[in-house]
């Protein structure tokens, strides 16, 4: 998925294991930092866009599972906002959507749907994933999931670590479309805010984020075979230039 495609989904709108300490406070509708765009991609569009893009390579007809995860994602993030002040929901939509393009297993794009439920949402556990969904879900999810008790810096060095060290394959091909899906997010806000956009975040310091950012560049580079590999690392680039 090129970022010409990603703008006309995304920017026509401009984890019986309980993670501890987490903290389920994205944005809700009083604290939105901007206005919801009026012309964002729908949801009900974005999902559309996500079952074509299976249908072109997935032999099974049978996507009773995927519409299950959505409407799991879509109801646990109901009222949820993105900084931008889009719905919540865009941002696993359109993870999914690359992991699709992708051509993943049916796994993967469930927990692509999924990646932010238990980290971020109250009442859904690691254990009600394993249930809903099988293990194989609940594994990825899991790793998808930081540990809010820990501080930002705490909580990104791990992931970065985790990435370069231990996690899976498939795992880091998911953390490649949630980490992509935010990067051109970022680019598409950071041309229009400019160096404001970074009072939006609670890690406000430009130099930490390029931080974070660039330690996933090395993380990823097993998946350089990836035109979403290339994309990543130049859209770092375009926001986090070297100085």
């Amino acid at each position: 998925i090129t970022l010409d495609n990603y703008q006309r989904m995304e920017a026509r709108m401009p984890e019986n294991i309980e993670l501890p300490g987490a903290s389920h406070n994205k944005t809700n509708q009083v604290e939105r930092a901007v206005d919801t765009p009026a012309d964002f991609t729908s949801p009900e569009e974005l999902y559309k866009d996500l079952i074509a893009a299976i249908k072109k390579y997935h032999p099974s007809t049978d996507l009773s599972d995927i519409e299950k995860a959505y409407e799991t994602a879509r109801k646990a993030h109901e009222g949820q906002f993105r900084k931008s002040g889009e719905p919540y929901i865009i941002h696993p939509l359109c993870v999914a959507i690359i992991l699709a393009e992708l051509e993943l297993d049916k796994e993967s794009i469930i927990a692509g749907l999924l990646h932010d439920v238990v980290e971020d949402c109250d009442g859904i556990s690691i254990e009600d994933i394993r249930r809903e969904f099988g293990d194989i879900v609940a594994s990825y999810v899991y790793q998808e999931s930081e540990d809010k008790s820990k501080t930002w810096v705490e909580r990104k060095g791990h992931t970065i670590d985790f990435l370069k060290n231990r996690a899976s394959r498939n795992a880091k091909i998911i953390a490649l479309g949630d980490k992509l899906a935010n990067i051109r997010a970022l680019y598409r806000d950071y041309n229009i805010l400019g160096e404001e956009l970074w009072e939006r975040f609670n890690m406000k310091d430009k130099k930490m984020q390029s931080w974070y950012y660039r330690g996933m560049i090395e993380g990823f580079a097993d998946l350089s075979e990836f035109h979403e590999y290339e994309e990543y690392c130049q859209l770092v680039n375009e926001v986090f230039p070297e100085e």
